[in-house]
C-alpha cells in the first residue's frame, strides 16, 4: 500500500536510518508518519483503459 505523506512531512521521511537512534525514539518517529491520509483531502478519478481487451492502440495519451 503507497503511503501518501503532507507536503510538510516529506523531509522527515527521507531522513536518514540510523541504527544507534532505533531505540531512542526514532521507530516511535517513523511510526506516527504512517497514518492514514484524510480521505476527505483524497480525490477519485475515472480513467479509460490504456491496455488489455478494451486497448486503444498506439495513442498520444499512453505517453502523458
Amino acid at each position: 500500500m503507497p503511503l501518501i505523506l503532507p507536503e510538510e512531512l516529506e523531509n522527515d521521511w527521507i531522513e536518514p536510518y540510523d541504527e544507534n537512534l532505533w531505540d531512542k525514539g526514532q521507530k516511535k518517529a517513523i511510526e506516527e508518519l504512517i497514518q492514514s491520509y484524510p480521505e476527505e483531502e483524497l480525490k477519485a478519478h475515472t480513467v479509460t483503459r490504456l491496455r488489455g481487451k478494451e486497448y486503444a492502440g498506439n495513442v498520444p495519451e499512453i505517453s502523458n
